[in-house]
């Protein structure tokens, strides 16, 4: 029984872990990949960590444009900006993708440094 809640308590530590340094990853990828590539937002409360405040990313009222302009901010007037052929739909399904991808990530991370999955590579 002892051994069971042991390993059970690894196996939590693992995922959490895991789960940790993928949400980590996720935010310096979107800040990286998509945030100011795919949309910008002049809002005065813009925040480096969107990914995770999602679904808040740009305001109701944006405009689709062929080429961002980084350059405004909240002091100039005008709409956020969202790339043609994305919407803030389509933001939500890209950000639901990586969190699934982020779980499954960490639950094979977590597998693969867990004692099973080391007997079983070895």
């Amino acid at each position: 029984m002892q051994l069971v809640l042991k390993n059970s308590l690894r196996y939590f530590l693992l995922i959490t872990g895991a789960l940790f340094l993928m949400t980590v990853l996720n935010v310096v990828l979107w800040d990286w990949a998509v945030d100011g590539r795919l949309y910008h937002t002049t809002g005065l409360f813009r925040a480096e960590l969107e990914f995770l405040n999602p679904g808040h990313w740009v305001t109701a009222d944006y405009e689709l444009v062929a080429e961002l302009d980084l350059e405004r901010s909240f002091k100039d007037p005008g709409k956020d900006q969202v790339l043609q052929g994305w919407s803030d739909t389509k933001l939500l399904v890209l950000w639901w993708g990586m969190v699934l991808a982020s779980i499954f990530g960490a639950l094979g991370l977590a597998w693969w440094l867990g004692p099973r999955g080391r007997k079983r590579s070895a």
